[in-house]
């Protein structure tokens, strides 16, 4: 191996470091970040991921989150890190920690074919970190179908009208359109 490449391999610049996944998931400090970020840089590391998670304190994108971002930014370039910002506060990609989700047009939505029609009463919406579904019966009724089973499969189906009943040998299934109900969990 040549000199310049051993070099490179014994002491490889931050590019070829690894990047942790830094948890914020408290009150944010400027000062704390930038200290650890020094912590970091010791122990080897090439950069830092920005990361909110579940138990951050601190309003997602709010002047002092972003005030907390510019610190660590500057510090990390000071290093001679790299930093980046994580797309997301928690999940799903695009949800900005419940802002983009605030405006029902914006959240996504789904059919939900089902034998059990809603009962009536909107689902208070869960704590989304928990990774729990439930059925949040918020969907508008697209469609009702009469299913005949014969053996297990399906021998027939038919649309049915409003107020139609089904045969005595039919499954009544309902068709929803939902949309998903995320809310900040911390709100």
């Amino acid at each position: 191996m040549n000199s310049d490449l051993n070099t490179l391999f014994k002491n490889p610049p931050a590019s070829y470091r690894g990047v942790p996944f830094w948890s914020w998931n408290n009150k944010l400090d400027a000062e704390q970040l930038v200290r650890q970020i020094g912590y970091f840089e010791k122990m080897g590391f090439g950069g830092v991921m920005l990361h909110s998670r579940t138990g951050l304190d601190t309003d997602y994108l709010g002047d002092d989150f972003m005030q907390c971002i510019g610190a660590s930014v500057d510090r990390a370039r000071e290093l001679g890190m790299t930093a980046w910002l994580y797309d997301e506060d928690r999940w799903p990609s695009g949800y900005a920690g419940g802002k983009v989700t605030e405006r029902p047009e914006f959240r996504a939505r789904y059919l939900m074919v089902t034998r059990t029609p809603y009962c009536g009463q909107i689902m208070k919406p869960h704590n989304i970190s928990n990774s729990v579904a439930n059925r949040q019966e918020n969907g508008e009724l697209m469609a009702r179908y009469e299913i005949v089973l014969e053996n297990g499969f399906l021998q027939s189906y038919r649309h049915l009208a409003e107020g139609e009943i089904i045969s005595a040998s039919g499954f009544e299934w309902f068709v929803y359109l939902g949309r998903v109900c995320l809310l900040h969990p911390l709100k």
